[in-house]
């Protein structure tokens, strides 16, 4: 084979590889939108995982991320969050690390790094979004500490000069397991804190404590409870705004909770108040961790009030623990649209275990974007080495508005069962849609006439399960049709008395 033989080998080999190299999701090809997903330093830091047993993350400064045998002198962190916080208009990355009872705050740019030094006796964990506790134009953070009951509040400046505050909250449920989050409701600045270890109760369904933050003296003013045992109700918390009328959502997660662990993510429509029942996002596959993180995107930058939810144990194939984030673009009605799902490379990589993401990072000269930040806490590799990685996903316009929309009916709902129980008249279907959209389910007779409407309304990709009353329906054979969006999915039933 002659040399220009081999060359056009080399590109057709090249090309193809190129082609085969494409993210999909939900049926959606979305390698047009999303430019590469790949490791990279951010100036320098890395972010990584000692061992398997830790949830928590290494930071190296290294020019070039190596393997390293060595676990001495570890810094672990357990937390990422990131934004403006000292009003600079640049963007810092915040970092808990316990091993070593600090927290970091780091200008990506610069790689300007201000330490925090815990107390004595005291280590800091978990940190919130970071907001505005005290309306003096700066953006303040909290923190969970080792002291079961305190946390630790830092008021921003301009210099970062200063020190954490440890703040006794009177409830032995807040400890370094909490989750916490930041919002402001009509003036007022409030603290969600999530226990999803409540020792309080013998179940541990968990609970989410909602505090006025009153200039540093918490006023308790609502207590949501978990709705199962074990489900873990609180693990993950975020405020942001999806509707677009300048409230925040709160989001939190139960990730053990459903029939099959599923995991589940309640929002709250805070302009309705917590009296509401709350929208629920149900998670897809059994024991995912659906609600691991729960992130705040807005890759084009459009104003959308878009957030990503992550299951770390999703699976995919052949491929296990592969990880996924799950993306929805709201809309005003409560509504989503072009959901996408981006899954993790390979087995273990245990995507949507925690991700922050930033409006521009320097991906080349004169060249910056917007990004999703996320790490996989382990790679199957070598235990003794260091098995964790950070990625950048970097964003190309938005990746919601996906051009090639090949969804199909087949793709669009996973599963359609229906269990008639004879002694009790009950009949209860399930069904796991694969997009969200606007569902109407109702049972047809055989002239396709609607005898009993059963639902009809928006609903967000996941699992659902509805039951009714047959002894209202006289004996025969009957449709139950599922409506989604302009595709119908019809189950024969029959119904005996």
């Amino acid at each position: 084979m002659n040399n220009l033989n081999k060359t056009k080998m080399i590109l057709i080999l090249f090309f193809l590889l190129l082609y085969m190299v494409t993210f999909i999701c939900k049926g959606q090809i979305i390698s047009q939108n999303i430019i590469s997903l790949f490791e990279k330093n951010i100036s320098s830091f890395i972010v990584c995982n000692s061992k398997p047993e830790y949830t928590r993350y290494k930071i190296y400064r290294n020019e070039k991320f190596q393997y390293i045998k060595t676990l001495t002198e570890n810094q672990f962190t357990i937390a990422i969050s990131s934004g403006d916080i000292n009003s600079d208009k640049n963007y810092e990355l915040i970092f808990a690390i316990p091993e070593i009872s600090q927290i970091k705050i780091i200008n990506p740019e610069t790689d300007a790094e201000k330490v925090f030094n815990a107390p004595q006796n005291t280590t800091y964990f978990n940190l919130s979004n970071i907001s505005d506790l005290n309306d003096d134009g700066y953006n303040d953070i909290i923190a969970t500490t080792n002291q079961a009951g305190q946390i630790a509040y830092f008021y921003s400046s301009s210099d970062l000069t200063g020190d954490f505050q440890i703040l006794d909250m009177n409830d032995n449920d807040i400890n370094y397991n909490s989750t916490l989050s930041i919002f402001s409701k009509q003036g007022e600045s409030f603290i969600a804190i999530g226990c999803p270890y409540s020792v309080n109760d013998n179940e541990e369904a968990g609970k989410v404590l909602i505090y006025n933050w009153n200039d540093g003296n918490p006023l308790l003013v609502k207590t949501l409870s978990g709705k199962e045992p074990f489900g873990n109700f609180g693990a993950t918390l975020a405020a942001i705004d999806i509707t677009g009328d300048s409230i925040p959502e709160l989001l939190i997660s139960a990730t053990s909770e459903g029939e099959t662990h599923n995991g589940r993510v309640y929002i709250y429509d805070l302009s309705k108040g917590f009296d509401v029942e709350p929208e629920i996002i149900n998670g897809l596959s059994t024991d995912s961790k659906f609600g691991f993180s729960l992130t705040a995107i807005d890759p084009s930058l459009a104003g959308v009030g878009g957030f990503a939810i992550g299951a770390v144990r999703e699976s995919i194939g052949n491929k296990d623990l592969v990880g996924a984030q799950y993306w929805f673009n709201k809309t005003n009605n409560m509504g989503t649209t072009n959901d996408v799902i981006i899954y993790g490379k390979v087995a273990g990589d245990f995507m949507g275990w925690a991700s922050c993401m930033v409006q521009r990072l320097e991906f080349g000269p004169e060249e910056t974007a917007s990004a999703l930040i996320y790490s996989s806490p382990y790679n199957n590799s070598d235990v003794d080495t260091i098995i964790g990685k950070i990625h950048v996903l970097k964003l190309k316009d938005n990746p919601m508005s996906v051009d090639d929309d090949i969804n199909s009916s087949v793709n669009s709902i996973e599963s359609f069962e229906i269990f008639p129980n004879p002694t009790s008249g009950i009949t209860t279907i399930k069904f796991k849609l694969r997009k969200s959209g606007k569902v109407n389910l109702s049972i047809l007779d055989i002239n396709g006439i609607t005898r009993l409407k059963i639902d009809d309304k928006n609903l967000y990709l996941g699992s659902y399960e509805y039951s009714f009353n047959s002894t209202q329906l006289s004996s025969g054979s009957y449709y139950c049709r599922l409506m989604l969006d302009n595709f119908a999915f019809i189950r024969k039933i029959e119904i005996l008395k």
